[in-house]
């Protein structure tokens, strides 16, 4: 099967294939496969930490939303399920984690996030690259790769190079460049370096970025039916855990924070956060729409049996219309300024000039260290510096001409010009 048809069965390493026939095999002769049954995750979560208290029980019904997705519809492999299985209960211990440091430490939630500022708009927008350049002025705290796997260390440590936090990071990026050795060309891991707070709304299991890692289209159907109130709690959710956070390495100015799923819930943002700045950044869809198909095809090759190319092509085009609708509907309750929009085209162009107007449009400064330090992570980081991303419309069962239909109204309105 070429992997320009619609559903491809997925490359994998002889070490992973080996894997996945020798547990198929033991399934057949009644050795069970990784539970992801409700009850079975929570107790191994408790166990793995010691703890029992969850918080707020809200996050109960999307859990049970997203497993029953992946048993009917991820087609998850052996190793899938491990891996997922994993991923969960690394999820709910953060979740058991975050409410033991409140229950001890209650002066936590007494603390403020102060304006915070947000990158948002698709993947391949520039947003990685311009959380990058601000990440060099040392007083924008950007979330770490390994803080934001595990918001609070099982072991407290003095130093942080001693955390074991840095250990598991490091490790899973390991893992993840093995298992899907075309990521850090769509993606870069860097364990030690600024990472998206998608990972801090996943322990949520409110969040789009759900959607991206399986096949789970109920789950999908089932979240952007829900009420507004239920991503603000979401983001409530995920303001504590910033507090958490910013309590055990506090923030010399204020949290630099990035994720394209704030796209979709933008109105909760700005209702739990009334004082942050939001940068959105834009793009040719043509070249977002297949780039973003391609990550979704990487994520889920892991642990499924199969990619459904079409059918990633579709929902992503959906899912990017809906992000935009929302948030510009989110708009309305924004204050004058409080998001500036910029053009990816300007950003890759002028990344200097375009870190001195955004510091312009919030009142800040721009000093020339922070100028020389921006100036430094771009020479040591050119384009394709992890390898070049290579992605088609064909493949994915798009058409240069549906998605400028779809999203005529978007680039007219930001300004958005056509890329070869």
């Amino acid at each position: 099967m070429s992997s320009d048809s619609p559903s491809t069965a997925p490359r994998r390493r002889l070490g992973v294939r080996a894997f996945n026939r020798v547990a198929g095999a033991l399934r057949k002769i009644g050795i069970p496969p990784a539970s992801l049954s409700e009850e079975s995750l929570l107790d191994r979560a408790r166990r793995k930490t010691g703890l029992s208290e969850f918080g707020d029980e809200r996050f109960r019904e999307p859990l049970g939303v997203l497993l029953k997705a992946y048993e009917e519809e991820s087609e998850l492999t052996p190793l899938g399920r491990i891996l997922t299985r994993a991923s969960t209960v690394g999820l709910l211990s953060n979740r058991l984690q975050v409410e033991d440091v409140l229950k001890r430490h209650p002066e936590v939630l007494e603390t403020s996030v102060r304006r915070p500022l947000f990158i948002t708009g698709f993947p391949r927008t520039g947003t990685t690259l311009l959380y990058n350049l601000l990440a060099q002025d040392p007083l924008n705290r950007p979330l770490m790769m390994w803080e934001a796997v595990s918001p609070v260390p099982s072991v407290c440590r003095s130093k942080r190079s001693s955390d074991p936090r840095i250990r598991r990071a490091i490790w899973i990026a390991a893992a993840l460049r093995r298992l899907a050795p075309d990521l850090p060309a769509i993606h870069p891991i860097t364990p030690t370096g600024p990472e998206e707070c998608s990972r801090l709304l996943l322990n949520t299991f409110v969040t789009v970025y759900a959607v991206m890692e399986n096949w789970v289209p109920s789950y999908r159907s089932w979240l952007l039916s829900r009420p507004p109130e239920v991503f603000e709690h979401a983001y409530r959710d995920y303001y504590r855990q910033l507090q958490v956070l910013q309590w055990q390495r506090p923030p010399r100015g204020r949290w630099l924070l990035k994720s394209p799923a704030h796209l979709f819930s933008l109105g909760a943002l700005l209702a739990v956060f009334p004082d942050a700045c939001v940068v959105q950044l834009h793009r040719d869809p043509c070249q977002v729409i297949p780039s973003l198909c391609s990550l979704f095809a990487v994520y889920q090759a892991i642990g499924s049996n199969r990619v459904r190319n079409e059918q990633i092509g579709q929902e992503i085009l959906t899912l990017s219309a809906e992000g935009l609708r929302r948030s510009r509907l989110a708009r309305d309750s924004a204050r004058p300024g409080q998001i500036l929009d910029l053009n990816y085209r300007d950003l890759v162009g002028d990344p200097i000039g375009t870190l001195r107007k955004i510091s312009d449009h919030f009142g800040d400064e721009f000093p020339d260290d922070v100028r020389r330090a921006a100036e430094r992570w771009i020479d040591g980081n050119p384009k394709n510096k992890h390898g070049a991303h290579r992605y088609s419309l064909q493949r994915f069962g798009l058409d240069r001409g549906t998605i400028e239909q779809t999203f005529q109204t978007y680039c007219r309105q930001y300004d958005v010009p056509p890329e070869a």
